[in-house]
């Protein structure tokens, strides 16, 4: 009998055997994990799927929703568009402040309000004097101004015998995904000038709106003083067309274009 070293040549072929075996069992624990596998990856890529449908499904009920309140919207479009298009609802307006104030014998007065962006807010005010017998009839326009995110200042030419001035205001923020542009400026005008454009960037005017505040000083020994109080305004695509009786007035404005 021959031998391979100290190993016999029956203890060779059971040594054989039982590797053989070995890679039997291996080959079936591959297999079976091999289909196991192959299950996980069917159920993950069908998870998957569902997951894009489920998400395409709840983008177009978004979608649809966001169209209906008149702001057109595909059913593909990124999400940054649809929160876009979303802030365009309602206006586009993001807040509204609404309040009141006197002025006496100070030229210029802060008013604090809520925070905003200044680029994107706009105040528009209505203010009166009452008629006074012991002081006449002499009163003056008061101007607006955003000075800041948290600050309003209202602003007049003098100061006329202490009267008081009641203000009232309103500050409207809008979204800025809705605004395309947004311009805003101090204007003086010319003494005898009746009609001034006031120059500004290109815009729609049919997309747009002009909000004008004006400070300007009559007395009660000019019988125009009435006539001369006044301001009138449109808004061209380059600018903003003053009408105005005379006398130096000095405007506050803010040209808000919103996106078609």
């Amino acid at each position: 009998m021959s031998n391979f070293g100290k190993i016999s040549r029956k203890e060779l072929n059971q040594k054989v055997n039982e590797d053989l075996n070995k890679i039997d069992l291996l080959k079936e624990t591959v297999t079976a994990h091999s289909a196991e596998y192959t299950q996980f990856k069917g159920d993950t890529e069908t998870e998957i799927d569902n997951l894009k449908s489920s998400v395409s499904n709840g983008k177009s009920l978004v979608a649809t929703a966001i169209t209906d309140q008149g702001v057109p919207t595909s059913s593909d479009a990124a999400f940054q568009t649809m929160a876009n298009n979303i802030g365009l609802l309602g206006g586009g307006i993001k807040s509204i402040q609404n309040g009141y104030t006197t002025m006496s014998t100070e030229l210029t007065k802060d008013v604090s309000m809520d925070t905003v962006n200044p680029s994107a807010s706009v105040v528009f005010l209505n203010n009166i004097s009452l008629p006074d017998s012991n002081i006449g009839s002499a009163t003056s326009a008061v101007m607006a101004e955003i000075k800041n995110s948290n600050t309003l200042t209202f602003s007049k030419e003098m100061t006329v015998n202490n009267r008081l001035i009641h203000i009232s205001y309103t500050v409207v923020e809008f979204e800025e995904s809705a605004i395309k542009s947004f311009q805003k400026g101090i204007y003086a005008t010319g003494g005898h000038l009746i009609g001034a454009g006031i120059p500004i960037n290109n815009i729609n005017p049919n997309n747009s709106i002009v909000w004008i505040t004006h400070k300007y000083f009559t007395d009660n020994n000019n019988d125009n003083s009435v006539a001369n109080f006044g301001v009138s305004y449109y808004l061209n695509s380059d600018e903003i067309y003053i009408v105005k009786s005379m006398g130096e007035k000095t405007l506050s404005y803010f040209v808000v274009e919103f996106k078609e």
